[in-house]
Parts: C-alpha cells; structure tokens; sequence
C-alpha cells in the first residue's frame, strides 16, 4: 500500500478507496448502525481479505481523466472551508463566553 502511495501520491488514495467500497460493497450497505460501518471501514472486519487481488483493482482505476485536484479544492471551497469557518467562530464565541465568567464582579 505505502509503496503504491508514494509512486502515485493522493490519487492513489481515491483508487484504493473506490477498491475498499468494491470489495465491501454488501456488508457496507448492509450495516444498520453507524458503529458497524466504522468497524468494517476500520478494517477490523474480513481484514486478512485485503490482499493483493485489492491493491490490483484499485490500480485498474482510470482517473487520468479527472481534475482531481480541481475536485478537491471545489469541496474545500464549498463544503470543509466554511465547516472550518463555522467553529472557528464557534471556538471563539466558545471563549468569549468563558472569559465573561472572570469578570471584576467576583472580587466585590
């Protein structure tokens, strides 16, 4: 896996994530609680079955075609930056808030 990663870079994370949801396509679907989808994803489940015939799947992936770059800034842009955006103002209201409860009102 490292080595595929670091002859392809990020792409390679995409083809190995599309193999990943290939071979555990039913018991992924299948999972009726959230704790059961991160078991699997976390691989604690069927995980001597992640072998080569994986790896080889994901490197038939054609994603040469795709701005994978391009796709990766638009979900920045449009979906994780203002999600950052949103607790940084959070955080700092967050502080605000708890800088309000050390005012000069307790030392009377």
């Amino acid at each position: 896996f490292l080595e595929l990663f670091m002859e392809h870079g990020y792409v390679w994370l995409f083809k190995f994530g599309l193999a990943i949801h290939r071979h555990f396509r039913e018991p992924l679907l299948a999972a009726k609680q959230p704790n059961a989808l991160y078991k699997i994803l976390r691989l604690e489940h069927e995980t001597d079955s992640i072998d080569e015939n994986v790896l080889s799947k994901a490197l038939q992936y054609d994603l040469s075609g795709k701005d994978i770059p391009g796709l990766r800034q638009k979900m920045y842009d449009t979906i994780i930056g203002p999600r950052l955006e949103k607790a940084r103002q959070l955080a700092e209201e967050a502080e605000d808030d708890d800088m309000s409860d050390f005012s000069d009102e307790d030392e009377e």
